[in-house]
Parts: C-alpha cells; sequence; structure tokens
C-alpha cells in the first residue's frame, strides 16, 4: 500500500532547517602516543585506538632523535600519555624528569615495551621517573622472546579490575616481546600475566595515575611477529589508559587571596582522585563554553566580583546541560557581593541549589554537623571537618525542590547539597581554601580537602545503586556491583537487597541511577514498583534487567510502575534457557551500546516475551528474537535482556571477560546524563525538521539496522501513526533538565 502524507507535512519538511545543541553526555578523553618508534608502527597503535571510540583524539609524537622532549605544558593538554621505545630516545634523563611532572600534576601514564623491559638506558625512562620510582616493572631486566605467548589466567581479584573489562584473548604473536623480570618496584601489583607467568599488566597503589604494559603495542597488521589484532590488544592499551586518567578540572575563581587559587588546585589534587587541575581568575574573564567543554567539571567560588556574572551563569548552564559537573562553594553560594553570585541561567533557570542571596556567616569556628547520609560518596572518608575563625558558610538554608542535603555545618547551616534534577551539580557552604593560606581558614588538618574532591569527584562520576532481589549472602550482588565499581565510571556503587527490604524515597533520593533485577520475588513488589516510579519522575534514571521483568514467580515490579515505566512488558513474560551472544543491532550508534560487541551465554535464562513498549529497541540477541537492549522516548529508562550476574558468579550468566559490564554501565549513564524527548529521533535533545524527515520517510517500514529504528519511537516495531503523531506534537521543542 502507498504511503500517503499531507501536502503541508511535505511542505514543512522542505521549509523548515532547525538544528539543535548537542547531545549531552560524558568528555572524552584526550590522548597521546609518545614514542622512539617507526613511525608506521605508532600509526598502527593510533589506528587501533582510534577504532575503539573510547578517545576524543589519538595523537602521536616521535620521541627519538633529533625531535624535542615535550614539555610538561604540551603533555598537560592531554589526560594520560602511552609512552614507549623501539629505539633510543632523543633525552631518556630530560623525558624522565617531564613524566614524573606530569604524573605529579595529574596526567596518566603508561609505560610499554621496551620502555619497561630494555637494558640500554636510552630506551628507558631515566631522571626522575627512575630516581622517584615512577616505574611498576623493574626495566632494567630485559625482555623475554621469541615464543608465542598469550594471556594467562586471570585471578580473581583482578576479575573486575578495569585494565581486563572485555579482554577474552590476547596472543602476542611469534616474538611476544615481554619483560623478563617479574620482580615490581615500592606500590606495585600485577593485574595480568602472560601464560608463562611474565608481566602483561601492573598498576600502583601509590601512583593512581600509573599503568606498566609488558606488550609491544604495534600489531601484526605492522609485522607478523607482533601480537594478533584479532585479539584484544587494543582493548588492553584503551583499558590501561583509562584506568590512569582521572577527572580534569577547571577552578574558576574571583579571589583576592594572594594563594588561594593554587592552594585549593592542591587540596584537590592532594587526594589523588582528581586529575589534572587548571586554575581560571573569574575576576578578570570569563571562561567560553568552548574552554569550559576542556574539563569534566568546574569549580567555581568566589571572593570578589566576576567579571561578568550573567555570562558566566549562562555557560555554566549549557556546560551543565552537555554534561559537564558543576560545583559551586562560597562565596558564590553565599554573598553580601551581588557580583559574586554566578548569574545568568544558571541563577534563572534552577541550576543553583544553595540561596546565595541569602547572604553568609563568618565565625565563630564551627565544625561538620549532621550528616543525612553517611554513606554517599561525598562523604567519603570525612571524619571531621573544622572550619576555623572564619567558618564562611551561607545564611539561608532555603533550597529548591530538587535539592538534597546530604551534610550540615554543627549549627544547622548547609555544607553539602546535591541535585535530583542535576545530577552532575552540587554546592558546598564552605571557602575552599585552607588554613595553609591563612589560619582562620578551615583547618587543613581536618578533611576539607576530601570533601573538596569527593564533590567535584561525584558530579562527573553519578552515584548508582543495584536494587537486587536475591538471597542475602548474595554471589550475584556481589559480582554486580564489584563489576559496575571495577569500571572506575562511578563515585560509588551501593546495593539494596530487596528480598528482605523495600528502600523507601528518602533512600532512594540521592541516587543518580539505580539498577534493577531479580533472582527472587522482591519483599513488596507494589511499595517497590511505586517507590521506582516516584524515582524516575524526580528526576532519576532506572535501568531493569531480568527478572525484575518476569511475571513467572512473582518477580516483576507492581504498583505505580506497570504499565507506564516498563519497556519490556512483565504480563505474560516467562522465562526460557537459551545459548545467545549479540545479535542484529538496529541503532548502531546508540550509546549503550558503545563497546558492546560480545556477551557469549551458555544455557542461560531469558525472557520468553520479546516485544517492547514506549521506546525503541537497540538490539537483539541473536536467538529467538529475544531484546537486548531498548529504551524509552519519554523517560530515563532503559531494559536490558541481559540477566545481569557474570560466570564469576553464575555458571550460566555471561562470559566474565566480554562486555557485560560495558553494557550495564552504558546503560545506567545513559539514562542519568539523557534528558528525555519525546518525538527527538536523532538524539539532538531538540525535536526538529530532522525528526520529521526520518518519520515520514520511515512511514509504514518495519524496523530494521539503520536510521529508521530509531524513528519507533511507541516500540512496536513499525513506523507509524502513533510515531509520527509523537513528531508532531512535540516540533519545535527544546529538551533539557
Amino acid at each position: 500500500m502507498p504511503r500517503m502524507f499531507p501536502s503541508v507535512l511535505t511542505c514543512l519538511v522542505l521549509a523548515l532547517f532547525l538544528t539543535g545543541p548537542a547531545h549531552a553526555g560524558f568528555r572524552k578523553p584526550n590522548v597521546l602516543l609518545a614514542a622512539a618508534d617507526n613511525s608506521t608502527y605508532t600509526a598502527d597503535v593510533k589506528a587501533k585506538l582510534d577504532a575503539l571510540g573510547v578517545f576524543g583524539t589519538v595523537t602521536v609524537r616521535d620521541l627519538s632523535a633529533p625531535n624535542v622532549t615535550p614539555t610538561l605544558a604540551e603533555l598537560r593538554a592531554f589526560d594520560a600519555v602511552m609512552v614507549w621505545s623501539n629505539f633510543s630516545f632523543a633525552d631518556s634523563v630530560a623525558l624522565g624528569n617531564v613524566m614524573a611532572d606530569y604524573v605529579d600534576a595529574g596526567g596518566g601514564v603508561v609505560a610499554a615495551v621496551f620502555a619497561t623491559t630494555e637494558v640500554t638506558a636510552g630506551r628507558r625512562l631515566l631522571g626522575r621517573w627512575s630516581t622517584g620510582n615512577y616505574s611498576l616493572i623493574t626495566p632494567a631486566g630485559g625482555d623475554t622472546r621469541g615464543t608465542a605467548a598469550t594471556l594467562g589466567t586471570v585471578s580473581p581479584a583482578n576479575n573486575n579490575d578495569l585494565i581486563l573489562n572485555g579482554v577474552k584473548t590476547f596472543n602476542g604473536g611469534s616474538e611476544s616481546f615481554r619483560p623478563t623480570l617479574t620482580t615490581l618496584l615500592p606500590g606495585a601489583f600485577v593485574v595480568a600475566n602472560w601464560s608463562d607467568g611474565k608481566i602483561l599488566a601492573a598498576a600502583s597503589t601509590i601512583l593512581p595515575g600509573r599503568v606498566d604494559l609488558g606488550m609491544f603495542p604495534p600489531s601484526a597488521a605492522v609485522d607478523a611477529r607482533f601480537w594478533n589484532p584479532v585479539t584484544d590488544g587494543a582493548r588492553l592499551m584503551a583499558n590501561a589508559l583509562l584506568r590512569t586518567i582521572r577527572p580534569r578540572v577547571l577552578v574558576v575563581h574571583a579571589d583576592s587571596v594572594a594563594g588561594a587559587p593554587d592552594d585549593v588546585a592542591a587540596k584537590l589534587r592532594s587526594t589523588g582522585k582528581i586529575g589534572l587541575v587548571d586554575i581560571f581568575n573569574g575576576s578578570t574573564g570569563t571562561p567560553t563554553l568552548a574552554q569550559l567543554l576542556t574539563y569534566d567539571a568546574t569549580l567555581v567560588y568566589s571572593d570578589l566580583a566576576y567579571a561578568n556574572p550573567n555570562s558566566l551563569g549562562d555557560n555554566l548552564a549549557t556546560y551543565t546541560d552537555r554534561g559537564g559537573g558543576v560545583v559551586q562553594a562560597v562565596f558564590a553560594t553565599g554573598s553580601v557581593v551581588s557580583d559574586a553570585v554566578v548569574g545568568g541561567r544558571f541563577a534563572l533557570e534552577g541550576y543553583a541549589l544553595m540561596n546565595a542571596s541569602g547572604g553568609r556567616l563568618i565565625g565563630p569556628t564551627t565544625t561538620l554537623g549532621s550528616v543525612a547520609y553517611p554513606g554517599h560518596p561525598i562523604m567519603a572518608g570525612v571524619a571531621s571537618f573544622n572550619g576555623g575563625s572564619s567558618s564562611f558558610r551561607p545564611t539561608s538554608t532555603a533550597l529548591p525542590s530538587h535539592a538534597t542535603v546530604i551534610a550540615n555545618w554543627s549549627d544547622g547551616k548547609l555544607l553539602a547539597v546535591t541535585s535530583t534534577r542535576f545530577p552532575n551539580r552540587a554546592d558546598l557552604g564552605f571557602y575552599p581554601a585552607s588554613s595553609t593560606v591563612l589560619a582562620s581558614f578551615w583547618n587543613a588538618a581536618t578533611d576539607g580537602a576530601k570533601l573538596l574532591a569527593n564533590t567535584v569527584e561525584y558530579v562527573v562520576k553519578p552515584y548508582v545503586a543495584v536494587i537486587g532481589s536475591d538471597s542475602t549472602a548474595s554471589t550475584f550482588n556481589t559480582d554486580i556491583t564489584g563489576k559496575l565499581a571495577g569500571l572506575r565510571r562511578f563515585s560509588a556503587v551501593d546495593v539494596f537487597q530487596t528480598a528482605a527490604v523495600t528502600p523507601n524515597n528518602a533512600q532512594l533520593r540521592p541516587y543518580s541511577g539505580l539498577f534493577v533485577y531479580s533472582n527472587l520475588p522482591p519483599l513488596d513488589r507494589v511499595a517497590l514498583g511505586n517507590n521506582l516510579a516516584a524515582f524516575v519522575d524526580q528526576g532519576g534514571g532506572v535501568v531493569v534487567a531480568p527478572g525484575a521483568q518476569a511475571s513467572v514467580g512473582g518477580f516483576s515490579l507492581l504498583g505505580a510502575w506497570v504499565p507506564g515505566y516498563e519497556l519490556i512488558p512483565s504480563a505474560g513474560t516467562g522465562a526460557q534457557i537459551v545459548t545467545a551472544d549479540v545479535g542484529t543491532v538496529f541503532i548502531p550508534s546508540h550509546p549503550i551500546l558503545r563497546g558492546v560487541a560480545r556477551l557469549p551465554i551458555i544455557n542461560g535464562a531469558f525472557l520468553t516475551n520479546t516485544t517492547v513498549t514506549n521506546g525503541p529497541r537497540l538490539a537483539n540477541f541473536n536467538s529467538g528474537g529475544i531484546t537486548l537492549a531498548t529504551v524509552s522516548s519519554s523517560k530515563r529508562r532503559a531494559d536490558l535482556g541481559l540477566f545481569p550476574p557474570s560466570t564469576a558468579a553464575n555458571p550460566s550468566g555471561w562470559d566474565t571477560r566480554t562486555d557485560g559490564a560495558t553494557l550495564m554501565a552504558n546503560a545506567l549513564e545513559w539514562v542519568i546524563a539523557t534528558t528525555p524527548c519525546p518525538g527527538d529521533i536523532d538524539g539532538d535533545g531538540a525535536v526538529g525538521a530532522n525528526d520529521l524527515t526520518l518519520a515520514l520517510t520511515c512511514f509504514g517500514q518495519a524496523i530494521t539496522p539503520g536510521a529508521c529504528a530509531a524513528a519507533d519511537l511507541d516500540g512496536n516495531g513499525t513506523i507509524a501513526t502513533n510515531d509520527l503523531t509523537l513528531v508532531l506534537v512535540n516540533f519545535g521543542k527544546f529538551c533539557k533538565r
């Protein structure tokens, strides 16, 4: 039957050309490949890392003579560096000095063969790198080669380490260059071995920005003797780089106290939680949006007036919309100087949490008071806090409805506040410079540095919980939380055992995302469904996995959850035993599927219901049309068809060495960071001409892999009237939190 559209719609498509903002999301880090090696070899490593899609840029720099050793300023442009040698470095002493300086400044460094295995001094990092124990693998022991080796058995203690995420196989090729010595330097520990027991990967308990690899980075794509590119060498290198990277932070201040901004930056760095920190004087200029977007988070505080508080506020609001984390501190959170408070959209559209116009209190000495959520990651390790004789703090305790008080001062004033509307926002009610600068400021012998760094990390890495209905001593819950925590993408991962207790709204409120599954019937399916629906309504994101969607055995959610919050309908959904892996991918560009290629499951439990509702299907398993992933068109919701425990806890689970952890983490990050935008097919945060064009072009088609799959906004498998209507009703809308 021919498709027919009203002529006015066709004209509308031709007449309108609207663009929306880029889709909100997390910043991809930029890395440098710094090598004394053949340009063909370095190009191969770059191509392998580029193909994974996890880095913003991958830059190559030749460090062999006569090239100049990079400066610290040049290295600071990158979040991490991977350094290796095949020739002598131009200046191994200068290179070792600057790499040590870079690690001290918060940068991440991965050293690889032959820089980790060379007896020739010029091919190793010398200078401070050598004398200061920045190496992990003892480099002067030389290398073993000429016998093919593979990935050895992974210790259960390292099973969830980020370095090994998705690394199932590794074959070093006929040469398999690897360290001869198996001794490590102080603070280092082995994450993975070669099959002959030599060290393949090592990390540090002392230097959070350090990993050593006992492999030569180029692959057999350029020399048949090197590692086999059909195995997971690229993932191993990328994971090693990612493990060294911590949040990049910009401190935007308007401060009259000499040395105060430097002290704030030093305190952030001192905890090891924060990576590179830069300082911007907001009293003399305003950071542009483009500048802000090169950072994971921005810490904003004042003592003087900002150069342009309204422009600063507009830029910070858009930065927040785009996924950047923002922490405000005194006096931006409470001042008697109006221009010392962030203005513009930030103030007018509800991004601010504390009422800055209420002014501030000065003294007497005030300390840490009541803590509403002691387990919150903002309070991790914060046992004491003393504000000093100044104890600067906001006067007002008024808060918007979406704000959550985490901790108070001892006089009841606000110390730390987060938001259910903005998971990447927090306010601190103290002046961040310490007694290191001025004796009357917060006592540097107490835990203010942890409070600062924890809060900055929190707005970059969401706080999540696993809502798992299982036995009290559940190995399943332990496996799931361990997998998510091991990826280092969340500030904390908690667990609620819902076979024994139903978390209430107050308990769920501080989380940004929840991962829900059942292996036993929840204690109260109605109350749990009601509380999860309320959590979504207040701005939280929820991912549901089997068997919380299965009506069989009383596993599924009830109450307000059904049917409006469901994606895989629980009605008529039973369980079946199937062997499966990733199958048809309908929307390959979707962030939930990024890095997800393998989920081999043997005799696993799957849902019998193959239908979805309320949103497009992303992918199926390769057996029986079983849904792998689907998302909502109107809520912060995603469903996975994957029973979440891995083979480390469940013999019928997904292979623990493959991509299940990535899939679960991607889904959590997506429901947390993405603003629901009904009718937005292309995912640009607005409903415009391109969405309408897609709906019209795809009208009447059953979904197949490609652009039309995203146009199935109601999830019924066909692009039809309901989908087109949803676009038309919402046409012209711009969506943000």
